[in-house]
């Protein structure tokens, strides 16, 4: 309202910042980012190694306990380990702190368990 009067849409004001012209990449900086990119295939390799070497080295541990109760407490407790990693890990950051209270709660109960054991 101006003076009694009725404005609408709103006026465009005189002082609007223009944007900076955007700036262009050099060769090398693509080339850079390129470099710096990994690809899907190499994040796949990457995690089937390490679960390949974790169950190797379980399978070692198997071989080499002392007895079948003993590998699969460490069996147990390695996948809790990795279940608990990607629960975490896998969770919106919005939903964090609740799921960690919640995480935590399990947690002090395997201590608790594992303590009784």
């Amino acid at each position: 309202m101006e003076d009694g009067r009725n404005l609408f849409p709103a006026p465009q004001p005189n002082n609007v910042p223009t944007a900076a012209p955007p700036k262009t990449k050099t060769v090398q900086e693509i080339q850079a980012e390129k470099a710096a990119h990994i690809s899907p295939f190499k994040a796949t390799l990457t995690t089937a190694s390490m679960y390949t070497g974790g169950i190797g080295t379980l399978l070692g541990l198997g071989l080499s306990a002392p007895n079948a109760a003993f590998t699969q407490m460490v069996t147990t407790f390695g996948l809790a380990g990795i279940v608990g990693y990607h629960t975490v890990w896998g969770v919106t950051p919005a939903l964090h702190s609740p799921l960690m209270s919640v995480t935590n709660a399990i947690s002090g109960w395997w201590r608790r368990g594992g303590v009784g054991l």
